[in-house]
């Protein structure tokens, strides 16, 4: 594991540096990911599965690309660690990062389905841990974006949920279009976090947020309610939705095994 790639940019405070982890089993690499905490994005690849990806690491879309916003104005105002902020975001990637391999060994032992509900859970406790904290307390912060890291992780799950969900489509149809999946995937991502940041500055305003002074008590209260409470509610909506989802290695074997035969049978 290399936990810091670009000590000068995190120096420099620029988002230009990464967490780099690799999976080696019997000395050979079957895992490899490379995260950028400061833009929160994911860069992944599975050597076994012959599957690659980016993702946003946000457990959804709109709420996330908001809570981040927002979850700066908490740091600054309310926690009074914004010198710190660098550290926390490290904190976080390298939790983030480091969590991989427990969430694929989870899903080898319970099942995908069931890992991944498990994270969304994870996830949506983990958001009360901005009520929690209190100002100044930059150790129970650490612990918390360690905790907060941790559950972010499954979703590389999720990412490979996705790949499979091409290899069904594949069989369905009989045509390729990982292209056209991942296109949509990434325009609804970039969507929902232009709609996720529109929003942020709504509520901002809303709950009486002024920037560059302190702020009301009643402002930081609402403001610790949309990145704690709210954000965890979205997150069990979301786990509500995937409850009907139960697609396991198995089911992935089968669908990959015709893949394979009808590949063959087209080549002979």
């Amino acid at each position: 594991m290399d936990p810091l790639d670009g000590t000068r940019e995190f120096v420099s405070r620029r988002d230009e540096f990464t967490v780099n982890v690799a999976l080696i089993e019997n000395g050979e690499p079957v895992l490899g990911v490379v995260f950028a905490p400061a833009r929160r994005e994911l860069y992944w690849g599975d050597v076994k599965a012959r599957k690659a990806g980016h993702i946003d690491a946000d457990p959804d879309g709109t709420m996330p690309s908001m809570g981040t916003a927002i979850q700066i104005v908490v740091v600054k105002y309310r926690l009074n660690l914004e010198a710190q902020f660098p550290l926390i975001a490290l904190t976080f990637g390298v939790a983030f990062a480091l969590s991989f391999p427990f969430w694929l060994g989870l899903s080898q032992r319970i099942g995908k389905t069931r890992a991944m509900r498990f994270g969304l859970l994870t996830g949506a406790v983990a958001p009360f841990g901005w009520v929690l904290v209190q100002p100044g307390q930059l150790g129970a912060m650490l612990v918390f974006m360690i905790v907060a890291g941790a559950a972010t992780g499954c979703l590389t799950l999720f990412g490979s949920q996705a790949m499979d969900i091409v290899d069904v489509d594949e069989l369905q149809t009989g045509e390729q279009r990982a292209g056209a999946y991942f296109g949509i995937w990434a325009f609804g991502l970039k969507f929902a976090v232009a709609v996720g940041q529109f929003l942020a500055g709504v509520l901002l305003d809303t709950v009486g947020y002024v920037p560059e002074q302190a702020q009301d008590p009643a402002t930081l209260w609402w403001l610790v309610v949309l990145v704690g409470p709210l954000q965890s509610i979205v997150t069990l909506f979301g786990l509500f939705v995937f409850r009907r989802i139960n697609f396991e290695e198995a089911d992935v074997a089968s669908v990959q095994a015709a893949l394979a035969a009808r590949r063959e049978a087209v080549e002979s």
